[in-house]
């Protein structure tokens, strides 16, 4: 008979000690699924500001070539008309 009670227990305390066990598994999971989410949010917070930081890079890229361009052009278009006004190479001054 005192076996008996003893067994209950056992029982008792195993099933307490499971139920503990799979309360601290499931705070565990809850705890990296929270710490997943943030970081994942952190992740696209990165990622936008990424694309941002290349999309200004990239306009600021096209408007310093258009703007190389347009000093280019300028450039050239003096000695373009000094070039027409200067000596043809056809002139009797050179040899």
């Amino acid at each position: 008979m005192i076996e008996d009670p003893t067994k209950l227990f056992s029982k008792a305390m195993a099933a307490k000690e499971e139920k503990e066990a799979e309360k601290a598994m499931q705070e565990g999971e809850d705890y990296l699924h929270s710490v997943m989410e943030t970081a994942m949010d952190e992740f696209r917070k990165f990622e936008d500001e990424m694309e941002r930081m290349l999309m200004a890079e990239n306009s600021l890229q096209k408007k310093a070539k258009r703007m190389g361009n347009s000093m280019q052009k300028a450039a050239n278009c003096p000695s373009k008309k000094s070039a027409m006004k200067g000596p043809s190479f056809r002139s009797k001054a050179h040899p």
